[in-house]
């Protein structure tokens, strides 16, 4: 998934958006999520940067949270992947919820 930095240029954060992601997760030095800038609110000054477009505190789950329970807080927000953080906000990972079902699917039979 891609990253970058609250003084990052909106010019440049643009090219990250060619690797097929819709968003882009806005992390400080210490990769603590402090945003998430989605492709459609970038605008057209590439001087802004992305710490004045970004959406403030994404939603974030901790790695302790067990699938059986995110993943249907994940199909009630409509969300396709969730945030992995830990007890700091430091950027883990990212889960998928398709793996994740396929992983629950796999555990209950």
């Amino acid at each position: 998934m891609p990253t970058c930095g609250p003084e990052e240029p909106i010019g440049r954060v643009r090219r990250l958006f060619t690797t097929g992601w819709s968003w882009v997760v806005v992390v400080n030095e210490a990769r603590v999520v402090l945003g998430r800038l989605r492709r459609e609110r970038l605008g057209d000054n590439s001087e802004a940067r992305a710490a004045e477009v970004m959406e403030l505190g994404p939603s974030t789950y901790r790695p302790s949270v067990p699938l059986a329970e995110l993943v249907p807080k994940m199909k009630a927000g409509g969300f396709e992947n969730a945030l992995v953080t830990d007890p700091d906000g430091r950027l883990r990972g990212l889960l998928n919820r398709a793996a994740a079902e396929a992983a629950l699917n796999g555990y209950q039979k």
